[in-house]
């Protein structure tokens, strides 16, 4: 995930050896039932990220949907096959959830009381999945934004974590493919400590999940209210 480098750091006419902590970047290819996708992703949580990639994508609706994961010899490829009996492709209902401001307000400081990996090196974002009542189920890092959202499902799913209700924290901007990933797994809230786009905000208003952006700590933006 992160490792140490030497570089130089110039300062106000200064220059000086520092060890940096800088984050890895490794990649994956995932394949299933036809489909190809590659990551450059962080070199952890792999088989969770791929898991959780189909279902926020839409490929698979149940960890049962999967037959077996067999990753080749130097971990860059890894092959799912689909289940005989999986469940057919079916749109994601995605629940009427509401939660409360001081929930919502304590979300952002959760997130970077427990984003160790950002404190180090500025180069991870984090997804947090949380219940309405601002209980924390799972979380997971990495340094892409979509990534974190795969590995913390994908986890989710392993756990036998049930999404659907659920709210979302990203670290990232919320963007029209975190809307879909969220809508494929019956997530009903996103919230970010960054803005939304205008299309992430009318796919969300067309799939029934709720969009709140600048989200830190004592305040946020409602970008979906009827």
């Amino acid at each position: 995930m992160i490792d140490s480098y030497v570089a130089n750091r110039y300062e106000k006419g200064t220059v000086q050896q520092v060890d940096e902590t800088v984050a890895e970047e490794y990649a994956l290819s995932v394949q299933y039932d036809g489909y190809d996708h590659a990551f450059l992703c962080s070199p952890e949580d792999l088989e969770e990220l791929a898991v959780g990639h189909l279902k926020t994508m839409g490929m698979i609706s149940h960890i049962d949907d999967i037959a077996d994961i067999t990753f080749e010899k130097d971990h860059t490829r890894v092959t799912i096959r689909r289940a005989d009996n999986a469940s057919p492709k079916h749109e994601q209902t995605v629940p009427r959830v509401t939660m409360r401001s001081d929930n919502i307000m304590s979300l952002a400081p959760y997130a970077m009381a427990h984003s160790p990996l950002f404190a180090k090196t500025a180069a991870f974002h984090y997804a947090f999945i949380f219940d309405k009542n601002a209980t924390p189920l799972q979380s997971a890092c990495d340094i892409g934004r979509f990534n974190a959202i795969d590995k913390a499902v994908g986890i989710c799913l392993r756990k036998g974590l049930a999404l659907e209700g659920t709210v979302l924290f990203t670290t990232g901007r919320i963007m029209t493919l975190t809307v879909r990933k969220a809508r494929n797994c019956g997530i009903a809230i996103i919230v970010s400590k960054a803005p939304p786009t205008l299309q992430a905000i009318e796919s969300a208003r067309d799939a029934g999940i709720s969009i709140i952006g600048f989200a830190r700590g004592d305040r946020y933006t409602v970008y979906t209210e009827e």
